[in-house]
């Protein structure tokens, strides 16, 4: 994907209380209900994208994340692929960022710990930042109404058709 400089950009932020609780035998069903959740929310932005004029000339829309997975930042790749995304990696550039990376990993850590315990279950303290981006072009593929049942009814799984 490319973004030329100037091109507007939207920010994706994500509602954490409408995530489903993990709780201690939590497993496919929580990913079913999560997986079927930010389905329908990717669905919702398609349709704004194509419906509300605020976000007519928006080319490419980015969030940024703390994602963790016990099987890894492949995983997290693979997950996310599927919804049409690239994962980039974060770095920090500097002792700011480094240490403004540390106090929140602090403040995820505690709130995860007093909402969600099962949540923390091993997962790293230091968790990795990724931007997630997906294109326009990607978002409406993916996830405009009727696309994505219509590949849900054939059995085609939802992925990244080569580099954009």
């Amino acid at each position: 994907m490319r973004i030329r400089a100037g091109e507007p950009v939207g920010e994706l932020h994500l509602w954490n209380e409408h995530i489903p609780r993990l709780e201690a035998k939590s497993g496919l069903d929580w990913s079913l209900r999560a997986r079927r959740a930010i389905g329908a929310s990717l669905e919702a932005l398609a349709e704004a994208a194509v419906t509300d004029e605020r976000l007519k000339d928006v080319q490419a829309f980015v969030g940024r994340s703390v994602l963790a997975h016990r099987a890894g930042p492949e995983q997290v790749r693979r997950v996310m692929g599927r919804l049409g995304f690239e994962v980039r990696e974060v770095h920090c550039r500097g002792w700011r960022e480094r240490g403004h990376e540390v106090l929140e990993n602090v403040l995820i850590w505690g709130l995860t710990w007093a909402y969600n315990r099962q949540a923390l279950r091993g997962k790293p303290f230091m968790r990795p930042r990724v931007e997630l981006w997906v294109s326009r072009k990607a978002l409406l593929a993916e996830h405009l109404r009727g696309g994505a049942q219509r590949r849900e009814a054939r059995g085609v799984g939802v992925g990244v058709e080569g580099k954009r």
